[in-house]
């Protein structure tokens, strides 16, 4: 589950964590409290900390809902970005809730939606993040 909370705080800013936080419909999908020590805003980006949060502080990714969530994409759906933007968001969230619980992913689709920079993020974040376990 860290691995997969590291996949989705290194991927386009932690687009997926601030969604979690910030977006009403998708509430649930951080457990509490969501202490700002939490997810560290660095540089502009979100990232899990290096050292653990006192475990009383921390907040942690509710991969039960983001399963549910995944069986509705359109309550994922971002009419903020550009048509057809959300192909390579989905696929990184499916492969993060794969490492996660074991939800089943299509790495076709996966590797057909995400653009081989984002693979190659992808990938390297899953081995850093091996450290994590």
């Amino acid at each position: 589950m860290r691995r997969a909370t590291v996949v989705l705080g290194s991927y386009r800013d932690g687009y997926w964590l601030r969604r979690f936080v910030h977006d009403p419909a998708l509430s649930g999908s951080i457990g509490q409290p969501v202490e700002p020590q939490v997810w560290q805003l660095v540089n502009g980006r979100y990232s899990v900390p290096a050292s653990p949060v006192r475990a009383e502080d921390s907040a942690s990714v509710n991969w039960d809902r983001v399963v549910d969530l995944l069986g509705s994409p359109n309550a994922l759906d971002d009419g903020d970005l550009e048509p057809g933007a959300m192909g390579p968001h989905l696929a990184v969230l499916e492969i993060a809730a794969s490492l996660a619980v074991g939800h089943p992913v299509d790495l076709c689709r996966a590797a057909r939606v995400l653009p081989a920079a984002d693979w190659r993020g992808l990938f390297s974040r899953i081995v850093s993040a091996a450290d994590y376990v």
